[in-house]
């Protein structure tokens, strides 16, 4: 246990011929200092990101699965706030994490009030360690929460579902806080469980199944409150605690799981009651950046072709930014090498691939359901899913200006 303070034409023509209460939808309460945008008419609200002041500690221990590149860093900014168990099958993935957290800590970085972290190397070591790291006078005994960020579908499962899997482990746990006649005991309470991984939407409709399922046998009120909320913007943001979560489903699970989603996000968009409401929003948000960074990244590759020495990838990148074409990956993170870090790190091109996928796949799922929709309703994405494949999958996804373009090198920047 360790104890420290927590700081995308020619392509294209060939494939074309593919907490506990509820609040009302007319608002955008402010919850732990964040603003959050619900739906109203199954069309989600604009949002804008309020100013953030340190993190309160909050009551009850957390728990997170998935120690990967964006998990371990919301991970490190859930532990500014709340006690933390970080969880991952692989003892490497701990191990790398605990290290940098406690480096985080050395430096000083973010000032916050001293928290602790347990490692854990199953969903039920998790609960018991949970157990061990509750603060005395807490609300709610292990754990208060339980957020998962893997990557893949089968990994969300396995996680999930199952007799050792959360669902049934954070039935459990809730459930011991009942008296003999079912009433609360005031030990334990809701519990949030949330999903941050980019998923299908039919994979999170499974498990708000299954929650519901076990949610039938906590009479007379839910134990398990189930959220699907995807992020949006990168491992940079998620480093600040600036990321976009895309939060599908009803508002009492919102509600439940916000306090948990402050410390690493900016803004929290309420894409509808629906579990799989935000994967389907981030699979569309997902698709949308995979074409406009390889459309940037072909359209400086076109200038550097018709004005050589003129129009650098640099000048027009900042050109693009002053016309029409300006957009995230022009302005926010444009595809040059000396500003991505030689394309190390960063979201990485097989991730890109795996969404890219993940919409087609779900787009031709709901073609089989609905004649109004064409049988290849995401042809823009299967050609730049082409010009991705080029990409080395480790090199982050803006790679394809180098990789498929022949751009991004020293003596054109």
């Amino acid at each position: 246990m360790v104890h420290f303070p927590m700081s995308w034409s020619a392509v294209l023509g060939r494939l074309i011929s593919c907490s506990r209460n509820e609040f009302s939808a007319d608002k955008a309460p402010l919850v732990a200092g964040r603003c959050f945008a619900s739906s109203s008419n199954n069309s989600p609200s604009p949002t804008f990101p309020t100013s953030s002041s340190p993190q309160k500690t909050q009551p009850g221990v957390v728990g997170f699965v998935g120690l990967g590149a964006m998990g371990s860093r919301i991970a490190l900014n859930l532990s500014r706030s709340f006690p933390l168990v970080a969880c991952d099958t692989s003892q490497a993935a701990v191990n790398a994490f605990i290290a940098s957290a406690a480096a985080a800590a050395a430096a000083g970085y973010p000032p916050s009030p001293p928290h602790s972290i347990a490692p854990a190397r199953s969903v039920a070591q998790l609960f018991e360690k949970a157990s061990e790291l509750q603060e005395e006078g807490a609300r709610q005994l292990s754990p208060a929460a339980v957020l998962t960020s893997l990557p893949s579908a089968a990994a969300v499962r396995a996680a999930w579902l199952g007799e050792e899997g959360l669902i049934r482990r954070a039935a459990a746990a809730a459930s011991r806080g009942r008296g003999a006649g079912g009433e609360a005991t005031g030990k334990r309470g809701v519990v949030a469980l949330v999903e941050l991984s980019t998923i299908e939407p039919r994979t999170a409709l499974e498990l708000s199944a299954a929650v519901d399922k076990e949610n039938e046998t906590s009479s007379p009120s839910p134990l398990l409150r189930f959220l699907s909320a995807p992020v949006s913007g990168g491992t940079a943001a998620a480093e600040e605690g600036t990321l976009a979560v895309l939060a599908g489903g009803p508002a009492s699970s919102l509600r439940a799981a916000a306090p948990f989603l402050a410390p690493f996000s900016s803004r929290v968009l309420h894409a509808g009651s629906a579990p799989g409401d935000g994967d389907a929003a981030k699979l569309a948000n997902n698709l949308a950046l995979a074409i406009q960074m390889a459309s940037v990244a072909e359209a400086l590759s076109l200038a550097s072709l018709l004005a050589p020495g003129s129009l650098t990838p640099r000048r027009m990148v900042e050109i693009l930014n002053q016309c029409s074409g300006r957009c995230w990956s022009s302005e926010t993170y444009p595809p040059l090498p000396e500003l991505r870090n030689d394309y190390r790190g960063g979201f990485a091109a097989s991730l890109m691939l795996k969404d890219l996928a993940l919409a087609r796949d779900a787009a031709a799922e709901a073609a089989r359901k609905s004649s109004s929709f064409s049988s290849s309703w995401t042809p823009l994405g299967d050609a730049a899913a082409v010009a991705y494949r080029v990409c080395p999958g480790s090199d982050d996804f803006s790679s394809v200006f180098r990789h498929f373009y022949g751009g991004g090198k020293a003596a054109e920047s």
